[in-house]
């Protein structure tokens, strides 16, 4: 049953952090801040942004959603610049701006639970969350049990030591080498996928959290870690999370295509994406969108409209590897 009163939960187990945090619509990235009467009814600020209600918007969502007054959004929390935390433990990054200003577009109030990558769209068709933000791909065949309102473009990096102490400059290079990746992501598809053509196999070691991949690296317990391209570059030339031992293999992306808002396929839930693709592209068209995408310096990944279960446009590159 979702409630009116979250609380923020942060505990530290093998390096995957899960926590709760509220972001309201009315405050800045990752605050718990409630909001006021005014900023409930739409008049909000999200990374400066004034964003207000768009009241035809907001009839349409649907009661069971509306009814609780809030959207409950379930993210990982580990990877800058899209969903991490601050150094005061506050979460941020584009997609809690996004999702906040989604909220405030709705008339919402946006609440992020920081869970484990693997288990966003599990929690979300179980009805935990009402829809995930966390670099999620979309892919065909996760379209086959969820909706997804894609939202950006982006691809996959290899992360490898300071200095490429393994020479890898391709995906074939990481054969017969230790290779880290998140568990359940589009990451693990392109490993096994490239594990299958290698004579001298790979050690495959799927994550729960990115953070533990890139820990890996410096620890010495994998060659290899595969990530989101834009979270790659973050980390290693921002030093977080161990940033400061990482090189990316910055001439190659592999399985470019949308990353997108996972939402149930329900009937509820196929309204909710409905509405939410729409307030999307009213932060588009209002120039909300491109100013969140402009101040994390994230412009190339911008989209002119998003769309509704469209993974079929990058079918043939998300698995890509070439």
């Amino acid at each position: 049953m979702k409630t009116k009163q979250w609380r923020v939960l942060a505990t530290l187990s093998s390096a995957v952090m899960i926590a709760t945090a509220l972001a309201a619509c009315s405050s800045a990235s990752g605050s718990t801040t409630a909001p006021t009467s005014a900023q409930a009814a739409g008049n909000c600020t999200v990374a400066g942004k004034t964003v207000e209600a768009d009241q035809s918007l907001k009839s349409q969502v649907p009661a069971s959603t509306s009814s609780t007054g809030h959207l409950n959004i379930a993210t990982s929390g580990d990877g800058p610049p899209y969903t991490y935390k601050d150094k005061d433990g506050n979460l941020t990054g584009l997609e809690i701006d996004l999702g906040q200003a989604i909220g405030c577009t709705l008339g919402l109030q946006s609440g992020f639970k920081t869970i484990a990558f693997a288990g966003i769209l599990t929690g979300i068709q179980a009805g935990r969350y009402d829809m995930g933000m966390s670099t999620i791909s979309d892919t065909s065949q996760r379209e086959k049990v969820m909706n997804f309102v894609s939202y950006q473009t982006e691809g996959t990096a290899l992360i490898v030591g300071k200095g490429n102490p393994h020479s890898v400059k391709t995906i074939g290079d990481t054969c017969g080498l230790r290779v880290a990746v998140t568990q359940g992501g589009i990451t693990q598809q392109l490993v096994e996928k490239q594990n299958a053509l290698c004579s001298e196999k790979m050690t495959v070691s799927p994550l729960p959290a990115a953070a533990d991949g890139y820990l890996s690296i410096r620890s010495g317990r994998a060659d290899v870690f595969l990530d989101t391209f834009g979270t790659a570059l973050y980390t290693s030339k921002n030093g977080t999370g161990s940033g400061d031992a990482l090189e990316v293999v910055a001439d190659k992306r592999y399985g470019i295509g949308y990353q997108a808002i996972a939402l149930p396929k329900t009937e509820d839930g196929t309204k909710l994406t409905q509405v939410v693709a729409d307030a999307v592209n009213h932060l588009i068209e209002t120039g909300v969108y491109g100013e969140l995408y402009k101040s994390r310096g994230l412009e190339q990944n911008e989209l002119p409209k998003v769309q509704i279960n469209d993974a079929a446009k990058y079918e043939n590159s998300f698995l890509d590897l070439n």
